[in-house]
């Protein structure tokens, strides 16, 4: 191997490719590394795509292997940085203060099927990331909210940490609604993959809009790594605002208590 070629190497992140290149045609081993990802549109594209250009019979083997290797972290770091880019950023607290929902979970009981000393509905409840419930017992885990009286749900948000959690984390939750234990009906199924933040969680009925329920009922039907027990570190019970009365216009978009009283003439 040239005593000047230098093999990639993760940073920290596993995210930074630091490498070294002291070869007779540097603009022709680039030309090359992009001529190869041009066509790819998969990672497992690039293996059926033959390296051309005016200097491969001058590479040598070591170096054929490293333009391969390059090509396929290069790969690797912008096909991270595309996912990245596209994943949404779910922000409860955003409708909230805009006066489109009011969070009613403070209106309802609170119930598990289980939880460890220490780790229950308080932990769920406190508005604080760093706390969790934590089940004790065999899936599904069960949190009941029952409300006084028959409420609008819009969604319901909840908070996850893989990076913290791992096998803890739910794979996959059930949302049911009825009037009590006896006549739950699951209303929505959602596939979580490693999830880190705020999951928003639309609750619909089959005309599309927000349920009227006495009781929701949050089910982990699994886990990631096939994990028993699990961690859930916040939930949010949104329900749509009324807007009633007569709106005076430029006077509605108040995002505090104070101001929102005197945003309609009633």
């Amino acid at each position: 191997m040239d005593p000047g070629l230098r093999w990639p190497v993760d940073g920290a992140s596993g995210e930074i490719l630091v490498f070294q290149l002291d070869v007779g045609d540097k603009v022709g081993l680039l030309l090359l590394l992009f001529l190869k990802l041009l066509p790819c549109r998969s990672k497992d594209d690039i293996g059926r795509v033959a390296l051309i250009g005016p200097c491969l019979d001058e590479l040598g083997d070591d170096l054929r292997t490293f333009c391969d290797i390059l090509t396929y972290r290069v790969w690797g770091v912008i096909s991270s940085m595309a996912n990245k880019s596209t994943t949404e950023i779910v922000d409860p607290l955003k409708e909230e203060h805009a006066g489109k929902v009011r969070e009613v979970g403070s209106q309802a009981i609170w119930s598990l099927s289980s939880c460890k000393p220490g780790f229950g509905v308080d932990q769920l409840r406190d508005d604080c990331m760093e706390s969790y419930w934590q089940s004790d017992g065999q899936l599904p885990h069960l949190v009941n909210i029952q409300f006084r009286r028959k409420t609008t749900v819009n969604d319901i948000c909840i908070f996850t940490d893989y990076k913290l959690d791992e096998s803890y984390t739910p794979s996959r939750i059930s949302i049911r609604a009825g009037t009590n234990f006896n006549d739950l009906q699951e209303v929505e199924v959602m596939d979580l993959n490693e999830p880190s933040g705020w999951v928003l969680i639309p609750v619909k009925d089959i005309h599309e809009r927000p349920i009227r329920t006495f009781m929701i009922q949050i089910a982990v039907i699994s886990n990631h790594q096939n994990g028993r027990d699990t961690h859930m570190r916040q939930i949010k019970i949104h329900s749509p605002t009324e807007q009633q009365g007569t709106g005076a216009d430029g006077l509605r978009n108040f995002t505090t208590i104070a101001f929102q009283q005197y945003s309609y003439i009633r």
